[in-house]
């Protein structure tokens, strides 16, 4: 990161890779899939499931042999 006099803050990128993302609606979960279109085995899925009570979300990035996983719940009040 480099700092700019122009602006806050500035970032660089290394590697600049287009991205692909198909979008799903089944009931009441929508489901986004991302994947990069220079054939690596990297994804992201996002998976929002709506309810009377709140939005949980799923976030799940496969590495090509490992995978992570995060959970969010968002209440309604």
């Amino acid at each position: 990161m480099r700092f700019h006099p122009n602006s806050l803050y500035q970032i660089k990128h290394q590697w600049m890779v287009s991205i692909e993302s198909t979008a799903k609606l089944v009931g009441n979960t929508l489901t986004i899939e991302s994947i990069p279109t220079d054939g690596r085995a990297k994804s992201l899925t996002r998976v929002y499931t709506f309810t009377d009570t709140g939005i949980e979300v799923v976030v799940t990035m496969n590495d090509g042999g490992s995978t992570t996983e995060a959970k969010r719940i968002y209440k309604r009040q």
